[in-house]
């Protein structure tokens, strides 16, 4: 499969899992674009820019690092498919939690 690059169009290569010399940017939108902003949460911009391009314009990009965090929201016993009932799963995470 042949991409272009997005800002100078030379070709790049591709196949169903990696892109040579280009990386891949994808977006799924921004509140302040008047183009586009799907809001969905499932449609998203996918572009390519090749890497001799990625180079020359780096005064232009940030690298961003981000922390990710694994927050709980609700814990419970699971219910497993033909379970003779809740209670008994209940039952057995609590022997389990005195163990531990």
């Amino acid at each position: 499969m042949t991409k272009r690059c997005l800002i100078c169009e030379r070709e790049i290569q591709t196949d169903a899992i990696s892109v040579c010399a280009a990386t891949v940017w994808n977006s799924s939108g921004n509140y302040g674009s008047g183009v586009y902003d799907p809001i969905d949460g499932n449609t998203f911009l996918e572009a390519y820019v090749c890497d001799e391009c990625l180079l020359q314009k780096k005064e232009l990009i940030e690298e961003v690092e981000v922390e990710r965090a694994d927050k709980v929201i609700a814990r419970r016993p699971p219910v497993f498919d033909g379970a003779d009932d809740r209670a008994g799963a209940v039952m057995h995470v609590k022997k389990l939690e005195e163990t531990t």
